[in-house]
């Protein structure tokens, strides 16, 4: 009953929040309908009609997380525990790179991808794919055109998802944020949500997975990386 008091609790803010983050979106919406209706000149209705879609996948992509949280949020309420089989995520990894890349591709940004030929892991697979999807996601929307993405399976030390980019990082104090519902860097012209990390960080929760967060050496943007601690 504790859980589920606390689980309630967290349901009626996460609701405000969502409520108030969807304001934004709508309204800016309404806005360039408004001004692509008076427009007169075509290249001005042009821009307003191109932000209106752009306020359009903006608010797609904060109803697709939040519906995504609160999927897992019910998981872990009714799931005390569940069987979870091995997969092999550098399969189910490139299927979920194939899938994805309007973003970088639209940026220009070069994106790599560097794996063993077979790794077996216990994930459940629409977990896998929910989290590659929004640590590329969140490494192309805060780097600029033409930058690059790297993302690798390692084996050892222990068997490890890492996503790297060449953007311009994130300072330490960022850093500890991630996760928090709704954060975003300030100071940054991107349109992401703010919801991103909170689903990876409750994925990797449930799955008993260690995130870790680093200046890549290489890259020199943020580096991220996802470990099993447990393959058995």
């Amino acid at each position: 009953m504790n859980r589920v008091d606390h689980q309630m609790i967290n349901e009626r803010q996460f609701t405000s929040d969502a409520a108030h983050e969807l304001r934004t979106p709508i309204a800016a919406i309404r806005i360039q309908a408004q001004v692509a209706i008076g427009a007169t000149q075509p290249e001005a209705q042009k821009n307003a009609l191109n932000a209106l879609l752009h306020g359009c996948d903006r608010a797609t992509r904060l109803i697709s997380q939040m519906l995504d949280l609160s999927r897992l949020d019910a998981f872990a309420i009714n799931h005390t525990s569940t069987e979870i089989h091995a997969i092999d995520v550098v399969a189910a990894t490139r299927l979920q790179l194939a899938e994805t890349g309007q973003e970088w591709l639209q940026k220009k940004q070069k994106l790599s991808f560097d794996a063993p030929d077979s790794l077996k892991l216990k994930v459940n697979p629409e977990w896998l794919a929910v989290i590659i999807r929004n640590l590329v996601d969140n490494a192309s929307r805060y780097s600029p055109l033409g930058a690059s993405i790297r993302v690798s399976w390692v084996v050892s030390p222990t068997p490890s998802l890492i996503i790297e980019d060449s953007g311009p990082g994130m300072s330490d104090a960022d850093m500890q944020r991630l996760g928090d519902r709704f954060f975003r860097v300030l100071g940054d012209d991107s349109t992401g949500c703010g919801l991103g990390w909170s689903i990876v960080k409750r994925i990797a929760r449930l799955c008993e997975l260690q995130i870790d967060l680093s200046r890549g050496p290489e890259l020199g943007g943020l580096k991220v990386q996802v470990s099993w601690l447990s393959t058995e």
